[in-house]
């Protein structure tokens, strides 16, 4: 997939950039006084963008034109899948920063579908914590007995008496006791990512981490990533 990359500048532009081996079409607009003449720009940028194929940009952090762009097709990265797959790391930061063990913390994941985010999530917490409980609407016996067999670890698939920390995959009605974290939640603020120093000084200033960490990680430009201390 192609990405757009929207930066602020001197000059409007747009030009194919690479950003860790990856391409992104780069629309460069400038920051002026005359609000018709950059959402004029926006627009004819947005356009350009479309010509090319590209329905999702890394936008500027906080970006205040961003319902203009999604007008024209244009929307922001997903990082949901970015979420999912530091799950496991994201809970255990959070724990250690509230002082709490992930041996005496319970810890029970819900999603619709077992997919492999999932499964990875349940695996990591599974080998940490004493306590993890699954809740999907199938395929969760089948592998609490491979975590059994491979791991020798004991996956619950009941709900029992209620967890400390739920992880939900998916909109949902249930609630930890002591924390409920929702991957998929993509408002909810990302930890602190920790990338390699040598890859850390290719990405450009100015652009939405997450969305642009999202975007290197989905194609496979970015292979190591681990969550900082909150």
């Amino acid at each position: 997939m192609l990405y757009g990359l929207l930066l602020t500048g001197e000059k409007y532009g747009v030009e194919t950039v690479r950003i860790l081996d990856l391409p992104f079409v780069r629309l460069t607009v400038p920051e002026g006084k005359n609000p018709f003449l950059m959402r004029w720009m926006l627009r004819q940028g947005a356009r350009a963008l479309r010509r090319q194929g590209i329905q999702q940009a890394v936008f500027p952090a906080e970006y205040r034109f961003r319902e203009l762009l999604e007008k024209e097709g244009i929307f922001p990265v997903s990082t949901r899948k970015l979420r999912e797959e530091i799950a496991a790391e994201w809970i255990s930061q959070i724990l250690r920063s509230r002082g709490m063990g992930a041996a005496q913390t319970t810890v029970a994941v819900e999603a619709e579908l077992l997919s492999a985010e999932v499964v990875r999530t349940v695996t990591e917490l599974s080998l940490r914590h004493r306590y993890v409980y699954l809740l999907v609407p199938r395929g969760g016996e089948i592998l609490a007995r491979r975590l059994r067999r491979e791991y020798g670890v004991s996956l619950q698939t009941s709900p029992g008496n209620g967890a400390d920390v739920l992880v939900r995959f998916g909109e949902g009605s249930g609630s930890g006791k002591i924390l409920t974290l929702d991957v998929w939640d993509e408002s909810v603020p990302l930890p602190p990512l920790i990338l390699p120093p040598n890859q850390e000084q290719a990405l450009p200033a100015g652009a939405e981490r997450g969305q642009l960490i999202a975007a290197l990680r989905s194609s496979g430009a970015l292979k190591h990533i681990s969550v900082g201390q909150i």
